[in-house]
């Protein structure tokens, strides 16, 4: 089940904790992703590299299953995948 939420309020879980959440690829395939911004779960992954993105209307992601910065256009957002 998908559950639509707003950028701001995606950003504001990623920042709680793990979130799986959707968002339509530039090819307009659906990325599932499963991602977070907690700075302990960030840092005791990352092995290189930092988000670069910093544009407005952008939100940027680590990816738990890449381990690597993502982001995608904040239009594109389909909601957060619950259960």
């Amino acid at each position: 089940m998908i559950r639509k939420v707003t950028p701001q309020e995606l950003n504001a879980m990623l920042h709680k904790g793990t979130v799986r959440f959707q968002y339509i690829k530039n090819d307009g395939s659906i990325r599932e992703a499963n991602g977070t911004l907690m700075n302990d779960v960030v840092k005791a992954n990352l092995r290189g590299g930092v988000s670069t993105v910093k544009d407005a209307g952008y939100t940027s992601y680590f990816d738990i299953d890449k381990q690597a910065f993502r982001c995608f256009s904040e239009s594109k957002l389909v909601g957060v995948v619950e259960g």
